[in-house]
């Protein structure tokens, strides 16, 4: 059961309702994070995932595989494989961008 799926289907802002509805110390830990879509997710993006059931973070790591329904995280010392339909994505702001990593985005668009 996800509780805030009416509120997320009618949303234009998926982001500001997220942050709005999401409990409190979900919310404080996604101060700094931005809702993607899968297909907005690259290799070596700081995600956290928040499950759509409870609205509680779960799990949060390093991007390091991406297919059609699942994401492969390195959170410490071991990798985890999740389904992004049970989740909501949150992509860490990054202060800096590296010209590679713009580089394969951009190549990544064009295909």
């Amino acid at each position: 059961m996800e509780p805030l799926h009416t509120f997320v289907s009618h949303s234009t802002d998926i982001d500001g309702t997220l942050h709005t509805y999401l409990p409190d110390k979900t919310r404080n830990l996604i101060m700094n994070h931005t809702f993607v879509e899968l297909s907005e997710i690259f290799l070596n993006d700081r995600i956290m995932c928040i499950r759509k059931s409870t609205g509680v973070q779960d799990v949060s790591g390093t991007t390091k595989q991406v297919t059609q329904s699942t994401i492969m995280l390195r959170c410490g010392q071991k990798n985890i494989y999740i389904h992004a339909d049970k989740y909501y994505l949150f992509k860490k702001h990054r202060a800096t961008r590296n010209n590679n990593r713009e580089f394969f985005e951009h190549l990544l668009t064009k295909i």
